[in-house]
């Protein structure tokens, strides 16, 4: 019935959640989109279908789990804005400010206007090989923190 798959879907991201003590992190993307997976790093093959990765661009930050330390260390880092918050979530991990791993697959999508999407050529979780952003590699735009904190764009 309708109510059983609802109550199996909560257990599963209840069962997801726990995963943070376990493995440190403080976010979890559920959904992100135009990441380059080929550079995946697995930390948790977490059932024959899901596995946790650490990765190189998970943007889309439309679905996710986040730990209360996650949300301070997000509100720490988040004012001034001065780019997107994909970019800062990601910066924050590469910073080593932020343990932010993903769900692969994903286990959400954004449904999107094609006439008003970002990236109208492509809209999967991973990027093709033969996208021309996917030549810039990972981490190609990135947000910098100076030792006092204060965040720097850099291109």
């Amino acid at each position: 019935t309708a109510l059983e798959k609802a109550n199996a879907s909560s257990r599963f991201l209840l069962d997801l959640a726990a995963t943070s003590e376990k493995l440190g992190w403080h976010a979890l993307n559920l959904g992100r989109c135009f990441d380059h997976c080929v550079y995946d790093e697995l930390i948790e093959q977490y059932d024959v279908h899901t596995r946790i990765v650490n990765s190189c661009n998970s943007y889309c930050t439309h679905a996710y789990l986040i730990t209360k330390e996650g949300a301070k260390i997000l509100q720490k880092y988040t004012w001034p804005m001065l780019t997107t918050e994909d970019h800062i979530r990601t910066s924050l991990s590469d910073a080593g400010k932020l343990r932010y791993l993903s769900v692969s697959p994903r286990l959400f999508r954004q449904n999107r206007d094609p006439d008003t999407s970002i990236h109208k050529e492509h809209e999967g979780e991973c990027v093709p090989k033969w996208l021309p952003t996917f030549e810039r590699g990972c981490r190609s735009q990135r947000v910098i923190f100076l030792d006092n904190g204060d965040p720097v764009v850099r291109m």
